[in-house]
């Protein structure tokens, strides 16, 4: 509906301009530049598989076991070739204040975990609301979008309760 379009669209220009934030202006105001890529990169994301392996695998069955394997391998294949932003890192449906009588986004809360990170984590959270309101938001954002941005999302949230 035309409501939904809206706030897509609304919500793909804050993306925009938020990614768009230059990361020395958020050092100035105490933002430690980080190298995030790091934490969730095929090196680390190793090392919490065998982790995995050694402490969670012997209490699973088998099936349980490839269904983890199978995750984290669909993950080391996605792309890490992106340039990392300023991100709310926290973007999910109840950090989104829509009116629905005037259907607009009124709000955006909760930046308490703002870091410099991938893009494309701001995306994982708008799964609630369905995979084409994600790709509205997409089509609405002038951020870059590497290969296997919206995909990437999606692994990170698996991999991150695996985690857990």
């Amino acid at each position: 509906n035309n409501q939904k379009k809206y706030i897509a669209k609304q919500l793909g220009i804050f993306l925009s301009e938020l990614h768009r934030t230059p990361i020395g202006l958020l050092e100035k105001f105490g933002f430690k530049k980080m190298d995030w890529r790091n934490y969730w990169s095929k090196s680390h994301m190793t090392k919490i598989l065998i982790k995995l392996q050694e402490k969670v695998f012997p209490k699973l069955t088998k099936s349980e076991v490839d269904w983890i394997e199978h995750q984290f391998s669909e993950y080391f294949k996605l792309s890490f070739n992106y340039k990392t932003t300023f991100t709310h890192s926290d973007l999910s449906t109840d950090h989104i204040f829509i009116d629905p009588k005037k259907g607009r986004l009124t709000g955006i809360i909760d930046f308490g975990d703002v870091e410099q990170d991938n893009p494309s984590l701001d995306f994982r959270g708008l799964w609630k609301y369905g995979s084409s309101f994600q790709e509205q938001v997409l089509s609405n954002y002038e951020g870059n979008i590497d290969k296997d941005f919206l995909e990437k999302y999606w692994n990170y949230i698996v991999i991150y309760m695996l985690y857990l």
